[in-house]
């Protein structure tokens, strides 16, 4: 008997071939008590992301795969995704960037699940560049991360202190009309998430942006 999904996560994509099969293996092997589904929205790429992503995971049962119609930006793909989402949580992750830890999902719901008053749970990171250098290296102790543990909206008035892999209660209505013309909608929505209570922001290493 499957388990009760309990988050849902999303990963939008676009042209993403050469990233998106590490992206979605890092989110299949996360180590959890719970149910989850895995929602991939592909923003008509021009390039074979769709295909490899069907090819893959099309039979997958804990995977769903959309395509837009037309090309409409993450923030549309964001919203849509949301919308469909009926996990109690929701996980957001560009389709190329990845996770390292693999009981990252079970230690943020655990957080979140004791500490009701926190509306997101979010980590360290490491950051890809086009080289395939690291910074900080894989040998290097040191991540990026929130310099602010307890993250209150008013701190992101300056800066999105939020960091890698947001793990947020699945508020409705997050996406506004407005954002689609707003250059970091991630920063945004962490906003629109913080107005239901503080973030938590781990330092420990859980993931890489490219």
């Amino acid at each position: 008997m499957s388990k009760p999904i309990r988050l849902t996560v999303i990963i939008p994509c676009y042209n993403f071939e050469k990233y998106v099969e590490q992206a979605v293996d890092s989110v299949l092997n996360q180590v959890v008590n719970f149910g989850y589904e895995l929602l991939i929205v592909d923003d008509n790429s021009t390039d074979s992301t769709f295909k490899i992503v069907n090819e893959k995971y099309g039979n997958n049962p804990v995977v769903k795969i959309h395509q837009s119609p037309k090309n409409q930006g993450v923030t549309k793909n964001l919203k849509d995704m949301m919308d469909k989402a009926v996990g109690q949580y929701l996980f957001t992750m560009d389709g190329d960037d990845y996770i390292v830890d693999k009981e990252y999902f079970q230690r943020a719901i655990d957080f979140l699940d004791t500490n009701p008053k926190y509306s997101l749970f979010c980590s360290g990171y490491k950051l890809l560049h086009n080289d395939g250098s690291m910074y900080p290296t894989e040998d290097d102790v040191a991540v990026w991360s929130s310099q602010i543990e307890d993250l209150h909206l008013n701190d992101l008035l300056s800066i999105n202190h939020v960091s890698f892999g947001r793990v947020f209660r699945n508020y409705k209505n997050l996406v506004k009309p407005w954002m689609n013309d707003g250059l970091h909608e991630d920063w945004l929505i962490n906003a629109e998430i913080l107005k239901n209570g503080p973030a938590k922001c781990e330092k420990r290493y859980a993931g890489v942006y490219r």
